[in-house]
C-alpha cells in the first residue's frame, strides 16, 4: 500500500498490518465492558483521505477505516493464510474465460450520514457508486495518481478516458467494461484475464464514494464511506479523529457493531523518543518500534511492568534507493553499478537498521521468493571500490571525471533514510562521485518522487497485495506517468515478461517469468535493492485477541 500499497500505494518504513482488537478479556462478556479508545501511532502524516487522490500507506490506511472496497482479505486465525472474502459484494460470479465478474452486492449496506444526502441520512450503497469511483480516478481531469491501477483494465476505459481528453467524451459516457445491471449487480469486463484481479479490487483507492458527496464538495476533508468508523476531526496537522460508525452495516448484527472501538485516533509523532515517551505515559496504544530501538534491550529495560507486548515479524516490504534512470548521467547502467558496488547492504543492515532484516539479494522479500534466484543477480555482488572504479571507467567517467553533482532526496523525519543517505555519501566519495543530501517533508518528498524530479532516492515499498506482480510494478514503463516507476525505467523485453505474468495462470510457469524479470533488475539496476525489514510492533496488553499479517490495512474490530 507505495499498499505501495502500495498502495497501498508506497511508503517509509511502516508495515502492514491487520489487527482484530478487543479491550476486554475473551472470559468477559463484551456487554460488560464498553470499547472506547484506542491511540495509533502514524510514521508519516496523512496527505489526503480521498481514495482516488491518496498514493502513501498513512493515508490509505485511515482510508481503510471509512470506506470499504467489494472483496477484503482476512484471516481466520494467526496461523491462517490470507483468503479474499466477500465484504459490499455478497457473492461473484467468473465467466469460462477469466474477463467476465459479475458482482451481486449486499443490500442495506448505507453509507455514512452527510449532508450531502436527502435530509442528511445516508443512502444505500449501488453498484453504479463503484462505476463513478473508478471512472472518477480514470478521469484525466482528477489527476489521480492511482490511475496506473485501472489502465486499460476494463473494456473500453482507455478509449473512454482519451475520449475526455480530446474532449469528444463525456464523464457520463458508458463504458462496455463497466455495467450497473441493477442496483445490486455489477458486470465487469476485463481487456484480457488477470490472475490477480480480485486482489487488486481490495486496494484503498477502489472503494466506493458517493456521487452526491464528492458534487457538494466532501472529499479529502469531509471523507464519507460505508465502513465501520466516521471521520469526526483533524485535530492538528498530526493527529486524526474517527468514532464508530453506529449504523455500521457491512457488519451484521448489533452485537458485532458493539466491538467497534467508540473513538479511532492516529496519531504522527516524528521523533522516536517522543513516540517511546507517548506510549510508555499511555498516550499511544500501538506503536512501529523504529529500528533503532534493539528488541531484546528495549523489552528488558522499559517494560518492567509487562504492561505491552512486543511482537517481532517478517513483512512483504523491500527498501531501495533509486536512480532516475532517465537523468543524463544516470541514464548510464555502468554508473549506477559503479554506486551499487560500492554500497555496503551488510553494514547497512548491522549499523543502521539494527539487524533487524534480510538483506536484499533481488527484488522479492523472503514471504514471495517462490523461485530459486540465479547466480547472475548484480545485487549479490561483494562490495568492491575497485570493481566500481572500473565500471566507472567503462561508462566513460574514469576516477569520477565529468560527474555532476547528484541530489539524494530522504524524507526529512526518518532517522533511517537519513542515516543511509550520510553512508551512501560517504561511499560514493570514495568514488569521487558528489552527492548532496536534500531533506524533504513527507508530503513534498512524496511530490518530488512522483513527479520524477529526483536524481537519486531512498524509498520503501510494501505490498498492497499478496502477489510477486507488485513489486514489478515498480520498473514497468507503463507505470512511469502516474504509476510507481518513479525511476522510469524501460526495458521492452521486461515490459513483454510483466504483461506475460500478468495473464498467466500456471503457477510454475509465471515464476519463470518473475525470475526472468529479476535477473534483468539484477542486470540493468534500476535501483539498489538494499534490505527487506523485519518489524516490531509494541501493543498494550489490556487490547486482547488481536493479530496481524504482512499486507493488510489496518481494522479495528
Amino acid at each position: 500500500m507505495p499498499r505501495l500499497q502500495q498502495n497501498r500505494t508506497f511508503i517509509f518504513y511502516w508495515v502492514f498490518i491487520n489487527i482484530s482488537l478487543c479491550s476486554f478479556s475473551c472470559t468477559e462478556k463484551p456487554q460488560e465492558k464498553e470499547l472506547t479508545k484506542i491511540v495509533v501511532q502514524q510514521s508519516e502524516p496523512v496527505v489526503s483521505l480521498d481514495p482516488a487522490l491518496a498514493q502513501d500507506l498513512y493515508s490509505q490506511r485511515v482510508i481503510a477505516q471509512i470506506f470499504e472496497p467489494l472483496v477484503h482479505y482476512r484471516k481466520h486465525s494467526a496461523e491462517d493464510r490470507l483468503h479474499i472474502e466477500p465484504l459490499v459484494a455478497e457473492r461473484w460470479e467468473i465467466s469460462p474465460d477469466g474477463k467476465q465478474y459479475t458482482f451481486y452486492l449486499k443490500k442495506n449496506i448505507f453509507f455514512q450520514n452527510d449532508r450531502a444526502f436527502h435530509g442528511g441520512k445516508g443512502r444505500e450503497v449501488r453498484a453504479d457508486d463503484y462505476i463513478y469511483s473508478w471512472k472518477r480516478i480514470a478521469n484525466p481531469a482528477g489527476h489521480s495518481p492511482n490511475y496506473w491501477l485501472i489502465d486499460n483494465l476494463f473494456v473500453g476505459l482507455r478509449q473512454w478516458r482519451e475520449g475526455l481528453l480530446l474532449g469528444k467524451s463525456k464523464f457520463d459516457d458508458p463504458i462496455p467494461g463497466l455495467t450497473a445491471m441493477g442496483p445490486y449487480t455489477l458486470k465487469i469486463i476485463l481487456t484480457e484475464k488477470r490472475e490477480n484481479f480480485l486482489d487488486i479490487l481490495t486496494r484503498a483507492p477502489l472503494m466506493a464514494v458517493a456521487r452526491e458527496v464528492i458534487e457538494e464538495g466532501g472529499n479529502s476533508d469531509r471523507p464519507v464511506g460505508t465502513g465501520p468508523f466516521l471521520f469526526k476531526e483533524k485535530v492538528s496537522d498530526h493527529h486524526w479523529r474517527l468514532t464508530r460508525n453506529p449504523k455500521y452495516s457491512t457488519i451484521k448484527t448489533e452485537k458485532d457493531t458493539k466491538h467497534l472501538f467508540a473513538t479511532l485516533e492516529f496519531l504522527y509523532v516524528a521523533d522516536a523518543d517522543t513516540q517511546r515517551m507517548l506510549f510508555e505515559q499511555g498516550k499511544m496504544d500501538v506503536w512501529n518500534v523504529p529500528q533503532q530501538f534493539d528488541s531484546l534491550a528495549y523489552k528488558n529495560l522499559q517494560n518492567k511492568n509487562g504492561d505491552y507486548s512486543l511482537i517481532s515479524f517478517s513483512n512483504y516490504s523491500l527498501i531501495y534507493i533509486g536512480f532516475n534512470s532517465q537523468q543524463k548521467f544516470l541514464k548510464n547502467v555502468h554508473l549506477r553499478k559503479a554506486m551499487e558496488l560500492a554500497y555496503d547492504k551488510n553494514w547497512v543492515l548491522e549499523h543502521i537498521f539494527g539487524g533487524r532484516g534480510t538483506v536484499a539479494d533481488g527484488i522479492l522479500p523472503p514471504p514471495l521468493q517462490l523461485h530459486n534466484k540465479g547466480k547472475a543477480l548484480n545485487q549479490e555482488a561483494t562490495v568492491s571500490i575497485v570493481d566500481a572504479q572500473k565500471e566507472l571507467a567503462k561508462g566513460g567517467f574514469p576516477s569520477g571525471q565529468g560527474l555532476p553533482e547528484f541530489t539524494f532526496d530522504v524524507p526529512s523525519t526518518n532517522r533511517q533514510a537519513r542515516l543511509n543517505a550520510e553512508y551512501f555519501k560517504e561511499q560514493m566519495s570514495k568514488l569521487n562521485i558528489s552527492i548532496k543530501i536534500s531533506l524533504l517533508p513527507w508530503p513534498q518528498f512524496i511530490e518530488k518522487v512522483r513527479k520524477r524530479k529526483s536524481d537519486i532516492f531512498m524509498m520503501s515499498w510494501i505490498a498492497d497485495i499478496p502477489d510477486p506482480l507488485n513489486f514489478f510494478d515498480l520498473f514497468y514503463s507503463p507505470n512511469i506517468p502516474l504509476g510507481p516507476d518513479h525511476t522510469q525505467f524501460q526495458s521492452r523485453e521486461y515490459d513483454r515478461l510483466y504483461e506475460k505474468a500478468r495473464g498467466e495462470l500456471d503457477a510454475k510457469k509465471r515464476n519463470e517469468l518473475f525470475a526472468q524479470m529479476e535477473l534483468l533488475l539484477g542486470a540493468s539496476t534500476p535501483a539498489i535493492f538494499v534490505l527487506h525489514p523485519k518489524g516490531l510492533l509494541a501493543v498494550k496488553n489490556r487490547y486482547k485477541n488481536f493479530q496481524f499479517d504482512p499486507i493488510m490495512m489496518d481494522t479495528f474490530h
